[in-house]
C-alpha cells in the first residue's frame, strides 16, 4: 500500500498522461489505497472525494475527456 504522499506524487505524475483508460485504471488503484488510509484515520467520503490526489486525477480525466456537449 502506498503512503498518502506517494498517492499525491502519482496524481502529479499522471498529469503528463494521454491515455484515458490508463489514467482511470491507475486512479482505481490509488483510490483503493486512499480508502485504506481513510479508514485507518477514521476519515469519511468527503475527505476522500476532496483529497488532493483525487482532484489531480479528476482534473486529468476531465482534461482528456473534454467538455460535455
Amino acid at each position: 500500500m502506498r503512503t498518502e504522499q506517494e498517492l499525491i506524487a502519482e496524481g502529479n505524475a499522471v498529469q503528463d498522461a494521454c491515455n484515458l483508460s490508463g489514467v482511470v485504471y491507475s486512479f482505481s488503484g490509488c483510490i483503493s489505497d486512499l480508502w485504506v488510509i481513510a479508514n485507518r484515520e477514521e476519515k469519511g467520503t468527503d475527505w476522500v472525494n476532496t483529497h488532493k490526489m483525487c482532484k489531480l486525477f479528476a482534473n486529468k480525466i476531465q482534461s482528456l475527456a473534454g467538455e460535455l456537449e
